[in-house]
């Protein structure tokens, strides 16, 4: 009992220390006046720039305002002084409140990061694309007579084909048919594509970032076709959505800005993305609203 009452002291106490370490940091003035800071989040040329105990924003100090002799025992501070003076090179620091922020641009390098994983998703069948995957309903619903019936189902494949190229990149797949005699009501028999799929490829990797570029993509033949695949295979777009969500909350809580209105303008706008894509996996979306929000998040992270 008192080891385990001895654990948990050191437990405690590590505890404070690492959050003592983390709220304040004391730096002194040239005039020798010691001053205590929530923070130093950047050195710059110009000075370091710190949060200071009590305040909500950030300010910038000149380095002529610090015992420079007395910042050499801020090892990391000083180095980043040096880099500052005599390369004019800027440095993150992350001190004391500042602990495990990041910056937008390392935002956007971390969500890029993320988006560009890839994962598998399924081949669709062509009968994916038909009306309730009736192939008699599509073809009444698609032809006034029987003339060119047959023609018109291999054209049907042909648009396959040339989906299958566009957004899943598979170009001149062999192709494993299912075609059916469909007999008119004046007698007449026709043989008919019913369904076809890639024959030995059933998923191919792809990433988010993929997605929204193609989405984005106004000039894409068969994006309306792919709402439909993202509405029978919602676990597909659910993957940008989750990693954008998941985003937007270390967006909250974890970047940091001289200018707040960055991480709001950033902020709205993933948000709006993430409504677009639920929308597009209920098939509800407002293309061209959908478009520029998507080509606006790719223009922030390219």
């Amino acid at each position: 009992m008192r080891k385990l009452s001895l654990i948990f002291l050191v437990i405690f106490l590590l505890i404070q220390i690492e959050c003592l370490a983390s709220k304040s940091i004391t730096l002194v003035g040239h005039n020798g006046v010691s001053v205590e800071f929530e923070g130093a989040l950047e050195a710059i040329p110009q000075g370091l720039i710190v949060r200071l105990s009590g305040r909500s924003d950030d300010t910038l100090v000149a380095w002529k305002k610090f015992d420079l002799d007395k910042l050499k025992k801020h090892s990391e501070i000083y180095r980043a002084y040096l880099l500052a003076i005599e390369h004019e090179k800027t440095t993150r620091l992350n001190l004391g409140i500042f602990k495990d922020r990041i910056s937008i641009d390392e935002f956007k390098e971390k969500l890029n990061l993320e988006l560009e994983k890839k994962f598998s998703i399924v081949i669709p069948n062509m009968k994916t694309f038909y009306i309730n995957n009736d192939i008699e309903k599509f073809y009444k619903a698609k032809l006034r007579d029987n003339r060119h019936i047959e023609k018109q189902s291999e054209k049907f494949l042909r648009y396959y084909f040339k989906l299958l190229a566009e957004f899943f990149s598979l170009r001149n797949p062999e192709l494993e048919l299912e075609r059916v005699t469909w007999k008119w009501s004046n007698g007449l028999k026709f043989r008919l594509v019913k369904d076809a799929k890639p024959k030995n490829i059933k998923a191919i990797k792809i990433s988010s970032k993929y997605i929204i570029e193609y989405m984005a993509n106004d000039k894409k033949q068969y994006r309306n076709k792919i709402i439909i695949y993202f509405n029978n295979h919602q676990s597909v777009l659910e993957k940008p959505i989750n990693i954008l969500k998941s985003h937007v909350e270390i967006l909250k809580l974890k970047v940091e800005s001289n200018d707040e209105s960055k991480i709001s303008r950033l902020k709205y706008l993933i948000n709006n993305v993430i409504e677009d894509l639920e929308n597009m996996n209920k098939q509800k979306t407002r293309e061209h609203r959908a478009i520029e929000n998507l080509k606006k998040l790719l223009r922030e992270l390219n």
